[in-house]
């Protein structure tokens, strides 16, 4: 695996293998863009792992298992060869369903790119595969969501990119002295609003106990908001961020100081020196996995609390998290 480098909005982290022509009077098997292929490329391989990771088995083995919801076969990356485009879930309504496009690599399907957090029907189109998800905005039922949410992903040459069709393109993330003062374009005192403008319609917006979670999986991103005064949650203030997955990775999300998801524990290091491994992390309001590096923290009201950490799994970064603090806890 190669990371191809950010271009446009968001690179994805597989390389993709670009079939020459063949010569005159030569001829190649070319893969067969079929059901039971789709069907055999969710149960092995690393979509296989992808799958496994983010549809949960039934309990007790009852009820709908991971299954082929959407199979599209056209020429994606535009060089005269149909690439395999797969998308995967259990039949319930919001739930996520991780998608795939694989490349024909001498008449074999080779996984070109993942989408581990979404839960998005696909159309393939001029612009490349469209992303469409449902928007539960606070008060929407699984049944009933009340918006949609788009971006497209497409070849621009050298790799997948994934462009969301609303908000800005700006990924950096930049730290004050002892909060997160900017994720791209979002400053978090300007609240909801502001974290509409920077990214778009959140897909979901739900109250969990004092909290209130928005997210945005196309691009790995979920924002806790608070307010433990005498408003509601969804009207509170910036509690904490939390970057994760391979749509975060995709989406380009870099530290001022270089680091993004996806790097190895060696880069990690490299970048911050001082980083420590920790039994717990930034307190998001949902667990998320990995062993917490903490790389920046700061002292509040007598407690050591960590701003900036990195969560790492198979040796590698699978996602970051930021204290902000504003809630007034």
């Amino acid at each position: 695996m190669k990371h191809l480098g950010v271009s446009g909005f968001a690179t994805v982290v597989f390389a993709v293998l670009v079939i020459a022509g063949c010569g005159e009077g030569e001829s190649r098997a070319l893969a067969d863009c079929s059901r039971a292929e789709a069907q055999a490329a969710i149960k092995d391989g690393d979509f296989a792992a992808v799958v496994s990771r983010t549809i949960s088995e039934p309990a007790g083995g009852a009820g709908p298992r991971p299954r082929v919801l959407q199979l599209e076969c056209g020429d994606v990356s535009g060089d005269g060869v149909e690439e395999m485009v797969v998308r995967v879930g259990n039949g319930k309504p919001s739930e996520i369903s991780p998608w795939a496009i694989f490349s024909d690599d001498d008449g074999q399907w080779t996984l070109a790119l993942a989408r581990d957090q979404v839960s998005a029907d696909l159309a393939l189109t001029d612009r490349g595969v469209v992303e469409t998800q449902p928007v539960y905005r606070e008060n929407d039922g699984a049944c009933c969501p009340s918006g949609k949410r788009r971006g497209v992903v497409s070849w621009d040459g050298h790799g997948y990119t994934y462009t969301p069709d609303d908000g800005t393109p700006e990924r950096e993330i930049v730290l004050g002295s002892a909060t997160v003062r900017q994720l791209g374009s979002f400053r978090p005192p300007s609240g909801a609003s502001g974290a509409t403008r920077a990214f778009g319609t959140p897909a979901h917006t739900t109250a969990i106990g004092s909290s209130c979670l928005r997210d945005w999986p196309d691009l790995g991103l979920a924002v806790a908001f608070a307010s433990l005064g005498v408003d509601p949650p969804c009207a509170g203030a910036v509690q904490t961020i939390s970057l994760d997955g391979l749509t975060a990775e995709q989406a380009g999300w870099t530290t001022s100081d270089g680091l993004t998801i996806g790097e190895d524990v060696e880069t990690l290091r490299s970048q911050y020196p001082n980083a420590k491994r920790a039994g717990t992390g930034v307190p998001f309001v949902l667990p998320r996995a990995g062993t917490v590096y903490v790389l920046e923290s700061t002292d509040r009201f007598g407690t050591h609390v960590p701003v900036l950490a990195a969560r790492v799994a198979g040796g590698r970064v699978v996602g970051i998290d930021m204290y902000v603090g504003l809630a007034g806890e």
